[in-house]
């Protein structure tokens, strides 16, 4: 039972990076589809986490409720889905059972969340709702007039601001191929190169390890584009290093957490939030990556002054000749996997999209790991590259599906415009909260506005 549940959970976390890859070689589909689709499938896992457990089977209340979860989360996003051109024919105005599907994915989204990510998001996202609930009673400049319940969750459920906003659009595109490309680049072994030439470079330096420590995650960020990744794997091998040179284990561990944190920064491949600045500000990905080396090199030379100093104080010793790995071997053995990162520098400078770089990056790793024996991928081994890069993708979609109160965005702002005929905020639009709540009459009455505003 434990292995079949297992081989499903692999199958649909396949299916998640599966789903990112095919629609970054043929084109993406349409926001709401892209969007919904992918955390439909991100929701799935979420909720089936446990699977991987024994005690989750010993269970059977809790695994029963989770497949439960499992399964209404799939169906209340995935009605999104299949019924989208639905929705726009009739300007994504919520019917009477849709609000009801409404209040279901909102609380399932934040249940996904608590078990992925924990409590802060989820205070949050409550907090935002709260506010539009309680405007009434608050005192100036904090009070408004109040939203009723079935147009906050229109406004979570089927509008372009909600659940399936930006954040989760980026999550679903830039996120998730950067993410299956790193994670490729490492099971190849390209981070073990780096760490060694990394090493290599700066071993011989006052306090070596913690200064190939620096620099390691400055290069491993260049792949990776997350914090956790980057202690994970350069902290297995810098932080026993440094230990033995004389670092003390709570300063060896301070180093490598700060000099990982910079990975975020680091392009080519930075942090979610990059790719969330290049959508709300409108920019190219590529001015994104100008003006982000300059902060990370500024970030890693601070970084790297610090160590030296700490070093010079305490008198820390530089590694031993027979302690230092060969750049020139790392390279030979492991620098042709490097190519991949050029690939995808290439095609963001080129002018190509980054999902679309994205994969032809994702397509050279798994070519150049084929050429030498030392880096060779099996079929197996790559299943289990992707499989955890989905493991990875749910994570981090965890953190841009929480339901929140967003600024309307363009699409909102149009369909208020067109169906009032007026020039007011879009969160001004709709009837008073306290105005009757017939959804089938409020869409009769919004045409009917609108075949006026368009004889005027």
């Amino acid at each position: 039972m434990r292995r079949l549940g297992l081989r499903v959970w692999q199958g649909i976390a396949l299916a998640l990076v599966g789903f990112s890859l095919y629609t970054a070689a043929v084109g993406q589909f349409v926001d709401p589809v892209q969007r919904s689709t992918h955390l439909a499938l991100a929701l799935v896992l979420a909720f089936t986490l446990g699977i991987k457990s024994e005690s989750w089977f010993a269970s059977k209340w809790r695994m029963l409720i989770d497949v439960a979860l499992a399964v209404s989360g799939f169906v209340l996003v995935g009605y999104i889905t299949g019924n989208n051109e639905g929705l726009t024919d009739r300007m994504r105005e919520a019917l009477d059972f849709e609000i009801w599907l409404g209040i279901g994915a909102t609380v399932l989204a934040i249940e996904g969340t608590r078990r992925v990510i924990g409590w802060p998001m989820v205070i949050l996202a409550l907090a935002a709702i709260a506010y539009a609930f309680a405007g009434p009673y608050l005192p100036e400049p904090l009070d408004h007039r109040g939203y009723s319940l079935e147009r906050i969750v229109e406004h979570l459920y089927l509008g372009d601001d909600g659940i399936f906003g930006i954040p989760l659009g980026v999550s679903a595109t830039y996120v998730a191929l950067i993410v299956t490309f790193g994670a490729l680049l490492e099971s190849s072994g390209a981070g073990r190169v780096l760490i060694d030439i990394a090493t290599a470079m700066t071993g011989r330096s006052r306090g070596g390890p913690a200064t190939a420590a620096v620099v390691g995650s400055s290069l491993m960020g260049t792949i990776s584009g997350t914090a956790v990744a980057n202690v994970l794997t350069t902290g297995t091998v810098s932080i026993p290093l440094m230990r033995r040179t004389g670092y003390r284990p709570q300063v060896a561990a301070a180093i490598e957490a700060v000099a990982s944190t910079g990975g975020q920064i680091m392009p080519p491949i930075m942090g979610a939030a990059a790719f969330i600045m290049a959508e709300l500000i409108l920019r190219p990905y590529s001015e994104i990556v100008l003006a982000a080396t300059i902060t990370a090199v500024l970030f890693y030379v601070a970084v790297f002054a610090s160590v030296h100093f700490e070093a010079v104080r305490t008198g820390i010793r530089s590694l031993n000749p027979d302690e230092l790995p060969s750049a020139g071997k790392a390279l030979a053995q492991g620098g042709h996997l490097l190519l991949s990162i050029v690939v995808l520098v290439y095609g963001i400078a080129a002018g190509y999209s980054v999902t679309y770089a994205a994969f032809f990056a994702v397509l050279s790793i798994l070519l150049l790991a084929q050429l030498r024996a030392a880096t060779r991928m099996s079929p197996s081994r790559i299943l289990q590259s992707l499989i955890g890069a989905a493991d990875a993708i749910r994570t981090g979609s965890a953190n841009w599906w929480t339901p929140s109160m967003q600024r309307p965005g363009p699409i909102s702002s149009i369909r208020s415009t067109i169906a009032t005929g007026s020039r007011n905020s879009p969160m001004s639009r709709r009837r008073p909260a306290s105005a009757p709540t017939g959804r089938a009459s409020s869409i009769r009455a919004r045409r009917r506005r609108i075949a006026t505003t368009s004889s005027r």
